[in-house]
């Protein structure tokens, strides 16, 4: 593993350009270098063709002209013209492709290098011109986390098998698809110049989280949606973790109930919660919260429960129907109630005035 990584650090020195061809038991791939600098890599063609017709998204192009293209620039040649409406899409997952392809080599094993150089002017062609130079240095850097996080990772998820479900109603998904514009892969490009990236408005979920999302349907297990993401593993698990995290997803054997929308038996600590809200709406509210016309009492009950399901959950829920669907709170009307969740500790709830 030294030295891939010694190997590396003297492209970069030398200021070396021109393709290394990787072999391992793994798999093959090429890598592109420009004065010492990273500009992207490509499986072979047949490989490639067959990962890319993965993608639900992506239309491809005619079988005949795929097996007729001799190189990786006319495979994206062809993918651009097919695909002009999602053009900055493409741009994207091919861009966030090459580093999948990069860092997948530390993990392999018998890596052989066989680096071919360019003496000419090397550089990009006008096809591949939105891959853009990035430092080696980050990368190995990069990889280097990668090798230490793996195992990490491995243990949260726990086996191939677990099931995972998503916590976000479809409705809201789609409102989050609708305001979504670029990603540029956050959580890959840590190192970069655009590990700072703010999401367009106020969109919570990147793409490749949203395509994560749906894959978290309470039926595929880890294995699944490992094979049918587009991300490859590693990413695919690092993301999965942060959305567990933000409480986006559960595992479906943890939280079947909240996952499902179905009503399970209520565990002692959900029934000390829902009886404490109960005796507190009693204390407080009582007459005083039936007889005054005024709306904005009605939310002294609703954030009192929205406290207690923080303080049994470890997070405020994602919308009123999942506070209700925890029957912490009973007999509450929440029409005309317009709750957002800002972050993991941070709401807003107010009432909508119409």
């Amino acid at each position: 593993m030294t030295d891939l990584f010694h190997f590396f650090s003297k492209l970069e020195q030398d200021r070396w350009s021109g393709e290394v061809q990787v072999t391992a038991s793994e798999g093959n791939a090429f890598l592109v270098f420009l004065e010492g600098e990273f500009l992207y890599a490509y499986r072979p063609l047949d490989r490639a063709v067959e990962k890319l017709q993965e993608v639900r998204w992506l239309r491809m192009p005619p079988e005949q002209v795929t097996q007729g293209a001799v190189s990786w620039e006319a495979i994206v040649l062809q993918l651009l013209r097919e695909n002009r409406e999602k053009e900055a899409k493409l741009v994207r997952h091919l861009k966030s492709d090459r580093y999948e392809i990069f860092f997948r080599i530390f993990f392999w094993t018998n890596v052989d290098l066989i680096p071919i150089p360019d003496d000419s002017a090397f550089s990009p062609s006008l096809e591949l011109s939105f891959y853009s130079p990035r430092s080696i240095s980050r990368l190995l850097n990069e990889a280097k986390a990668r090798l230490e996080e793996w195992p990490k990772i491995q243990k949260r998820i726990g086996s191939s098998h677990r099931v995972f479900a998503c916590r976000v109603p479809s409705s809201e998904l789609e409102k989050e698809e609708n305001r979504q514009k670029d990603a540029v892969d956050q959580a890959l490009e840590r190192f970069s110049d655009t590990a700072g990236i703010v999401l367009q408005g106020d969109a919570r979920f990147s793409d490749e989280q949203i395509e994560l999302l749906r894959l978290c349907d309470g039926h595929n297990n880890v294995q699944d949606i490992i094979r049918k993401s587009y991300s490859g593993e590693f990413l695919t698990l690092r993301r999965l973790i942060e959305l567990w995290d933000q409480g986006a997803v559960g595992p479906r054997d943890e939280d079947s109930s909240r996952s499902h929308g179905s009503k399970s038996p209520l565990s002692f600590k959900e029934l000390k919660a829902g009886f404490l809200v109960c005796v507190f709406v009693a204390a407080v509210s009582g007459f005083f919260f039936w007889s005054q016309p005024t709306p904005q009492v009605d939310l002294a009950p609703v954030q009192s429960a929205l406290e207690i399901y923080r303080g049994v959950h470890g997070r405020y829920p994602l919308t009123l129907q999942e506070l209700q669907l925890s029957r912490v709170i009973a007999g509450q009307s929440f029409d005309g109630l317009a709750y957002r969740l800002v972050s993991l500790d941070r709401y807003e709830l107010e009432w909508e005035w119409r």
